[in-house]
């Protein structure tokens, strides 16, 4: 009689297991499976023990011989959808398990099984056993399994080193027939599979691995030669990862083809030059250039590829290119116009050797070139640099009048641009509306979903009674959802506030109305958490008292508090019964106010005697848009009175200085930082506000970009252990000082009490905006915190800089994408800022991100035709950072060239003084790249006629001129 499975697994007796297993019919199996998986979870889940007075840690119950067991047990027994459910079931491909039980048992499912494995990272079988089953019968390998595991193949582990033994592809004849040229078709880690393996001293890598293995074998006529140099060509241009790729490229080099196998190969190299991929292409390049002079060279072939080759951002993918082609035009005279048109692709480059290389080929051939060559060269004269210019006078002078004409008129129309028309916001018109608003707003479709969702319940509180009440069901269950954790992608603390609120507005509904909202009462009922015996439900919180005002985030961040302090005030309107909107909501895309909505809002106030709560003023008076103030001062003019009425004339713009009396100092003071000159007045001398440093409130901190020397942990190999080594970094330090001044004491503050009467002064909005948090998750948020206070952001801007762009490379996704949300909000609403906003624009301009870099350029681009950018602060900025090489200025020479050269004639001027102001900051050795950067400057000179005389930068290339790479670019630059 078998002994029962309970027993075998409570015993460990792992010799009676298999046994047991082969005496139990399909039944038996069936019947098993329940108790299989109870014990699995008994004996495998993760529990709590206690391992001193006040220590614990998780242990399973289950020992290496019980995993075994249950392992086996329900390989066995287990249906495939059951069996892949349990921890790692790939586990039972170990040979120690699966050698136990496949010769006796193997389910119908087991090849696919494991091909599915196969899809994995990780595949726990290697190419022995799997040919070994596939042998017996019992696999059917996928292309994608043997692709994984044969690159290991070749090593074996012994002893703590790694063995290189490429005899091992010989032991199956389908290795070398079929197998290993599945590596060309499918991508794997070919290129990787040694890199961590240890050879040992003695062992040099260069004389291991496949790349070894393919001459090895070739050699021996072992594997085909001729299919294996086709193969290694069409497998560098099939969408691989870059590293594969051009290890297929350095294969095809190192097997050394001849110039015959090279020639016999045209088609295959042909078809790389279209690889995504820059080295695959210069390798293909690299054969070409030696075939182009030979006799059966296909030059029309070449030349249909050569119109993408010649438009690369790769230099030398361009400099090859134009080679082959000069040598092509050389040897073939039927081919010299059609090479000449075809050069003029090079022309899209920014790179004057480039320009000059290409216009050389056209010179030289320019008497077989007819009047329509000019016609040809059109649409690049915009873009053409001084040498080539010079080089192809004869064709420019013919075309450039109508372009430039063209040109002239556009810059008049860039002249008149004024900012775009801004989206108003409309407030739902029906319950519908309220209720389609409702179901999206905790979704953060829209930056202002926060502010309109309250201002809509505000304003149909009355309508929400009968059968409406019900309507906002599904919109109350997304709330409720949110609060357990169901985040979706684009969702932040913001969102989870917002459903928070939505959840008190319907609490406060369900009491009201009790007998029409019975649909409310069942999702919250579905809602209620058991905890132990205790049963938290949602209706029982007490009267009067909101959830919201309990709401906090993780890291009790403070920049979250007005945005509660909004909603509890749209809460207290909501039970008040007050229908009057808050000054602050919306009525603008992205998060505007128009001015004379705020004056008509304010007048509502004031006829009911009604004073807006101080949150709410402040944010009013930051979101009011002040392009065009005049109808909205005649306005308050005529409909507002003493206080309120000085306030908006003050932020307006029609009183220069403030008007007394100051009873709301918080909303004065924001009035004063809203304004486009940030400065202090003597009439707030007593607000408590000024105790601070002024920068607080204006963002204008000062910075400083540096080398700094740090402490940097390494594991040192020889000692085996980490020790600490000091290293240096870049660093952008923002010196951010809140500290209060200190009260005068003794006689000194008795007479400075009898001269003016001190205030103490409530926090105003910008005393939040501090970042505390070490690791910040605010990317879903950001937007929203900045359209707090849109025509002041700098104060935050300060922290973002600080916490998220202080290291030239970002350190984290989550900074990244906070800084993109940053400056996607102020491309919307950039109007020529502080100092701070400049320098968090030209800093992301030359971060490592392309699409904060990109987004930075546009920024630029728009603010140049808005005529609201300063170029010159922006390049002072830029040159302070590269004035220690903060960070590559490869950086922004590429964007440069590709985004923000010739996008108009206006753009190219302010272009040049941006980047004169660049160069005047650099130290007086030359840094990297900064040719390029010269190079640039010159064409833009040269465009313009302006005459260099900024004797700075004169200076500064007087001493630059000594470097050799340098003197041709600031010849054409001195003139």
């Amino acid at each position: 009689m078998p002994l029962p499975f309970i027993t075998i697994l409570e015993k460990s007796r792992d010799r009676e297991l298999i046994p047991f297993l082969q005496s139990l019919t399909d039944d038996d199996k069936k019947k098993l499976v329940p108790e299989i998986k109870k014990l699995s979870k008994e004996y495998l889940d993760y529990k709590e023990v206690k391992t001193g007075f006040n220590t614990s840690t998780y242990k399973q119950k289950a020992d290496q011989t019980q995993q075994s067991i249950l392992l086996v047990t329900s390989f066995v027994c287990f249906n495939r959808k059951d069996f892949e459910k349990i921890s790692f079931p790939g586990w039972i491909l170990d040979e120690k398990h699966l050698r136990r039980v496949i010769n006796w048992y193997c389910p119908d499912w087991f090849s696919d099984f494991v091909n599915k494995l196969g899809e994995q990272e990780y595949v726990p079988i290697n190419y022995k056993l799997t040919m070994e089953l596939t042998q017996r019968g019992w696999l059917t390998p996928s292309k994608q399994l043997l692709v994984k595991i044969m690159p290991q193949m070749i090593f074996v582990s012994k002893e703590n080193t790694s063995q290189y033994q490429p005899e091992k592809v010989l032991e199956y004849p389908v290795t070398l027939q079929e197998h290993i040229w599945y590596l060309f078709e499918e991508e794997s880690n070919l290129h990787y599979s040694d890199r961590w393996l240890n050879f040992g001293k003695d062992i040099s890598k260069e004389k291991i691995g496949w790349t070894d293995l393919f001459k090895k074998y070739t050699a021996e006529g072992r594997i085909d030669r001729t299919r294996l140099l086709q193969e290694a060509l069409l497998a560098s241009n099939r969408n691989f990862n870059k590293i594969l790729s051009g290890w297929f490229s350095d294969l095809f080099i190192a097997l050394e083809p001849t110039d015959t196998e090279v020639l016999n190969l045209q088609r295959e190299l042909f078809s790389v030059l279209n690889a995504p991929q820059s080295k695959p292409v210069n390798t293909a390049l690299q054969f070409i250039k030696k075939l182009a002079t030979g006799p059966h060279f296909d030059g029309e072939g070449f030349l249909d590829q050569a119109p993408v080759l010649l438009t690369s951002d790769a230099k030398n993918t361009v400099t090859a290119t134009l080679m082959i082609l000069e040598k092509l035009a050389k040897k073939n005279k039927s081919l010299q116009l059609r090479i000449c048109h075809a050069v003029t692709a090079t022309f899209v480059n920014a790179n004057d050797d480039l320009q000059e290389r290409a216009a050389k080929i056209i010179a030289t051939y320019q008497d077989q070139l007819g009047d329509d060559f000019s016609e040809a060269l059109q649409p690049y004269l915009t873009s053409l640099m001084a040498s080539a210019r010079k080089l192809l006078d004869k064709f420019y002078t013919v075309a450039e009048q109508p372009g430039q004409d063209e040109k002239s008129k556009r810059d008049v129309d860039i002249a008149t641009i004024v900012q775009e028309e801004m989206q108003e916001i409309i407030l739902p018109e029906t319950i519908d509306d309220l209720v389609f608003l409702a179901s999206q707003a905790f979704d953060n479709n829209q930056a202002w979903h926060i502010d309109i969702l309250p201002a809509a319940i505000i304003q149909w509180q009355q309508q929400l009674k009968g059968e409406n009440i019900n309507k906002l069901e599904p919109a109350l269950q997304r709330a409720l959802k949110m609060t357990t954790g169901d985040f979706r992608a684009g969702i932040g603390s913001l969102d989870h506030m917002l459903a928070i609120f939505f959840i008190d507005v319907c609490i406060y509904l369900v009491r009201k109305y009790p007998a029409d909202s019975s649909a409310l009462v069942s999702i919250f009922s579905k809602f209620d958490q058991k905890v132990g015996d205790k049963i938290s439900r949602w209706l029982a919180q007490e009267e009067n008292v909101f959830y919201m005002q309990g709401w906090d985030n993780h890291d009790h961040d403070t920049f979250y508090l007005p945005h509660k302090q909004l909603l509890l005030a749209s809460l207290k309107k909501i039970v008040d019964a007050d229908s009057f909107s808050l000054l602050s909501t919306p009525t603008h895309e992205p998060g505007w106010v128009h001015p004379e909505k705020l004056v008509e809002r304010i007048a509502l106030y004031q006829q009911q005697n009604k004073a807006p709560v101080s949150i709410d003023w402040q944010v009013a008076v930051s979101r009011c848009l002040l392009t065009d103030t005049s109808k909205a001062i005649a306005l308050a003019e005529a409909q507002l009175s003493g206080e309120n009425k000085n306030l908006l004339l003050f932020l307006l713009g029609h009183h220069t200085t403030p008007k007394g009396s100051f009873t709301n100092t918080a909303a004065w003071m924001c009035c004063s930082v809203a304004l486009k000159e940030k400065k202090t007045y003597a009439e707030f001398a007593s607000f408590s506000f000024y105790k601070k440093p002024f920068e607080c409130y204006t963002g204008q901190f000062p910075w400083q970009s540096l080398e700094e020397e740090y402490d940097q942990q390494e594991y040192d190999y020889q000692l085996r252990k980490t020790v600490t080594k000091k290293a240096k970094r870049k660093v952008l330090n923002i010196h951010i000082n809140r500290s209060v001044t200190k009260e005068s004491t003794g006689l000194k503050k008795f007479f400075a009490s009898l001269v003016q009467k001190q205030t103490v002064d409530e926090a105003i909005i910008y005393d939040n905006f501090i970042i505390k948090s070490q690791w910040l998750s605010i990317e879903n948020d950001i937007r929203r915190l900045l359209l707090l206070t849109p025509n002041n952001t700098e104060p935050f801007l300060a922290e973002i800089i600080k916490h998220c762009i202080k290291h030239p490379t970002f350190w984290s996704e989550s900074d990244k994408k906070i800084v993109i949300a940053t400056l996607q909000t102020l491309y919307e609403i950039w109007d020529n800022p502080g100092e701070m906003a400049y320098l968090f624009l030209g800093t992301c301009m030359i971060t490592s991100d392309k699409t904060v870099v990109n987004i930075a350029g546009e920024i630029w681009i728009k603010g140049i035709s808005n005529r609201n950018m300063n170029s010159q602060q922006l390049g002072e900025i830029i040159g302070r950072h590269e004035s220690i090489e903060f960070a590559p200025l490869k950086r922004l020479t590429d964007l440069i060239s590709q985004h923000l050269y010739n996008v108009s004639v206006l753009h190219n001027q302010q272009l040049q003084i941006f980047i004169e102001n660049i160069l005047v900051q650099l130290p007086a050795e030359p840094i990297k790249n900064l040719k390029k950067l010269l190079e640039v400057y010159s064409e833009l000179l040269s465009k313009s006629k302006v005459p260099l005389n900024n004797q700075s930068l004169l200076s500064k290339l007087n001493k630059w001129v000594y470097s050799g790479s340098l003197q041709k670019v600031i010849s054409s630059i001195q003139g």
